[in-house]
């Protein structure tokens, strides 16, 4: 990804018209950022949670750009769509901590799969005649675990979790919205993106290993660590965020009608462990605290 991010055309986004659903979460406020420095014109839905402080925190006012709307709300998402007209969409607005996912489930089918489900749904009702690219955000965890060190498009889809089960519904009732609904328009090009273990400034999600570190530090507070020997492909919000743009603009260009992304980090993956150890050596972090 990173040699193709030299090659990336910063013009493709300008005065386009994005919207974005978890626009003020962690990879939304990221993109949203990116999009207005390219010279989009983007809006967004989103909640206002613990979570999703970015916006507090750098003093965005929050004007006709964004609106606070549960994606369950049928009617005023499809209003506030239909009213910006937009020429791509990136639906990030979803239950994205496993733990959250175990303490209420069917939150989190409710979220992920119905308010999908009413993303599509108007999508296909306003009877979209100009150009649009649809990208849907789900995960690199909806592939059915088959103890292999990396996955490809292709691999069969599945979870043992309500996290991961949502996730793999999510890319299945994409695929079935584009074939069945979206097959014959010619103006709709759809892509699911699958990323995981995202890192980077902003993110301030409780039971995250790099936040919860950061909230260690900040509060003097003991670190609790669940998995010392859990191994991830870490990579920065940046390249992930850039990986959904260039997607985006592949796929809007080439007219792919679907499509399916992974992204993840070119780099092999560290155990939680070789993180704390890299924290304690440099001084960030006292031993002493987990």
């Amino acid at each position: 990804m990173e040699k193709k991010s030299k090659k990336f055309p910063l013009n493709f986004f300008n005065k386009k018209t994005i919207f974005i659903t978890g626009i003020n979460g962690f990879k939304g406020f990221w993109l949203y950022l990116i999009l207005k420095y390219l010279g989009a014109k983007v809006y967004g839905v989103g909640l206002n949670k613990d979570d999703y402080l970015i916006f507090k925190k750098l003093k965005i006012k929050e004007s006709n750009f964004y609106k606070e709307i549960d994606i369950i709300n049928y009617k005023k998402l499809k209003n506030f769509i239909k009213s910006k007209n937009p020429d791509i969409i990136f639906h990030l607005a979803s239950e994205s901590l496993v733990i959250d996912c175990y303490k209420k489930p069917l939150k989190a089918i409710q979220t992920n799969l119905l308010g999908l489900s009413n993303l599509l749904s108007i999508l296909r009702e306003i009877k979209i005649k100009k150009k649009i690219g649809i990208n849907i955000v789900t995960s690199d965890k909806c592939y059915l675990p088959k103890f292999k060190k990396s996955y490809v498009e292709t691999d069969e889809l599945g979870g043992n979790d309500i996290y991961s089960a949502t996730k793999a519904c999510q890319e299945i009732l994409t695929q079935s919205f584009s074939y069945s609904f979206f097959k014959e328009n010619k103006n709709v090009y759809i892509n699911t993106l699958r990323a995981g273990n995202v890192i980077g400034g902003g993110d301030y999600s409780k039971n995250r290993l790099f936040p919860d570190i950061y909230r260690s530090i900040k509060n003097n507070t003991k670190l609790s660590i669940r998995n010392l020997n859990s191994s991830r492909p870490w990579q920065h919000v940046l390249d992930c965020v850039n990986g959904y743009l260039l997607a985006a603009k592949f796929s809007y260009l080439k007219k792919k009608k679907f499509d399916s992304w992974n992204f993840s980090s070119e780099y092999k993956s560290k155990k939680v462990s070789e993180i704390l150890d890299i924290l304690v050596k440099t001084k960030i972090l006292k031993k002493s605290k987990f």
